[in-house]
């Protein structure tokens, strides 16, 4: 029963779906570094930068240095490429390991140019292949073979299916940032 519906639901999209939220809970609860000075490293990076954040910009990159999960929207012209620049520099002065990602080439090259920093397909990351043997795709990075990475911001979030997204959660390990 789904809202006191009966429902159908195709078995690999209930067990993604399920998968996604355990695997979010177990983030969000995951200790996180609280060591970090949110505040002055923001206004470090203001400095840095010669920017000036808006609040709500503030805010977000203030949250990232505090949290494991942190989702990021807003439309178009509202500074969120800003934003993420703001996270990127923050990732990098804690000596985080960052991976940016984005489901298509061209997200993930506009997100190269935005943020200086090389940014790849989701699909490339994780290294989904296709089995003849089992005619599914598969991945290279699982819970077995992990992302070595200690943050990962993915742009154009609304373009990953659910599929595409368990298996991205999979491959990160406990504590892994994700923006």
């Amino acid at each position: 029963r789904v809202a006191n519906v009966d429902a159908c639901y195709l078995r690999r999209l209930w067990e993604a779906e399920t998968s996604v939220r355990e695997r979010l809970e177990a983030l969000l609860s995951a200790p996180s570094d609280t060591s970090i000075q949110a505040a002055q490293t923001v206004d470090d990076l203001e400095r840095r930068q010669n920017i000036t954040y808006a609040p709500r910009q503030r805010e977000a990159v203030e949250l990232a240095a505090q949290q494991n999960v942190l989702i990021l929207t807003g439309g178009p012209g509202t500074g969120k490429t800003t934003t993420v620049r703001g996270i990127v520099a923050l990732f990098q002065k804690m000596g985080l390991d960052i991976v940016l990602a984005a489901p298509t080439g061209r997200a993930a090259k506009r997100m190269s140019e935005l943020t200086g920093v090389e940014a790849q397909t989701v699909p490339r990351l994780l290294g989904m292949s296709w089995s003849e043997t089992t005619r599914q795709v598969t991945f290279a990075k699982t819970e077995k073979e992990p992302l070595e990475t200690n943050a990962v911001i993915v742009d154009e979030m609304s373009m990953v299916d659910l599929l595409l997204f368990s298996a991205l959660l999979r491959a990160l390990r406990p504590g892994t940032r994700l923006v």
